[in-house]
């Protein structure tokens, strides 16, 4: 008798134990399906809403940090870039400038005296207001100004001639005008050639093929003083030809001059 009690209460304290866990279960499943969840999930996204606010606050900081040192990083390598271009332009002048002082230097002591004396000249009207490949200038036979001085344009670039005077300006009409011919030499070899004007800063030159010319050539007039004509800018080889036609083109939009330097030879006299 005494064991079937006990095995009786063993059974009745496992079905109150599987009747509360069966309760539980029901009261959860009908507080998040009811309108108690509701409440219960406005509650947490009020609470949370600060915290998802901070979070894109963070991320936001975290982006715009990211983004100050990138554009840090790209202004640091600009500007160490455009040192190196300054300093490198600044000693090229340097070298320019010691370079003509030790040729004038020379030409000193070997009896040379500059051959030129220049007036500056505005240029007035350039392509296309003026002829093609013209320009006219406010310097003229007031400031002693005649018919075929040269022409120079900054940096030692012979451009042109004057080919009409008047009082207070003058016509200039550039080398790379057509049926034009000048006697050069081009490149490093200072091989000897005729440049021919073919229009708008631009001018050809034909050579045998092989010889010792590449792109970015410079093209010189022979001259005490340096004069620099035009850069080769291409090389056209044909096949089957022996010939090969160099294209040259001044450094410079013509159209965009704004000044020149006018050349008066210096008379040589004898006492």
């Amino acid at each position: 008798m005494i064991t079937s009690f006990r095995h009786d209460k063993i059974k009745r304290d496992r079905r109150r134990k599987i009747l509360a866990t069966l309760f539980v279960l029901s009261s959860i499943i009908f507080l998040a399906r009811g309108p108690v969840s509701s409440r219960l999930g406005g509650v947490l996204a009020f609470l949370g809403r600060p915290l998802w606010a901070l979070e894109d606050e963070v991320f936001i900081g975290i982006d715009a940090v990211k983004t100050q040192v990138t554009l840090k990083s790209t202004l640091a390598a600009d500007n160490a870039h455009l040192r190196e271009l300054l300093d490198g332009v600044a000693l090229n002048a340097y070298s320019r400038d010691a370079i003509e002082a030790e040729n004038e230097t020379l030409k000193a002591k070997l009896g040379r005296s500059p051959e030129n004396i220049f007036t500056l000249g505005r240029v007035l009207s350039a392509p296309p207001v003026s002829p093609y490949d013209t320009l006219i200038v406010d310097a003229g036979s007031d400031h002693g100004v005649a018919l075929g001085m040269n022409v120079f344009s900054e940096g030692d670039w012979k451009i042109g001639q004057i080919t009409h005077v008047w009082a207070r300006s003058s016509l200039v009409t550039l080398y790379s005008a057509p049926n034009i011919e000048l006697s050069v030499s081009v490149g490093s070899s200072s091989i000897p050639a005729v440049a021919h004007g073919i229009g708008n800063g631009n001018f050809r030159i034909i050579l045998p093929k092989g010889v010792d010319v590449f792109e970015n050539d410079l093209v010189n007039i022979p001259a005490l003083a340096p004069e620099y004509l035009a850069k080769v800018i291409s090389i056209e080889r044909p096949v089957g030809s022996s010939l090969e036609a160099l294209y040259l083109q001044l450094p410079f939009n013509i159209t965009q001059l704004k000044w020149v330097y006018i050349a008066h030879p210096i008379n040589d006299t004898k006492k």
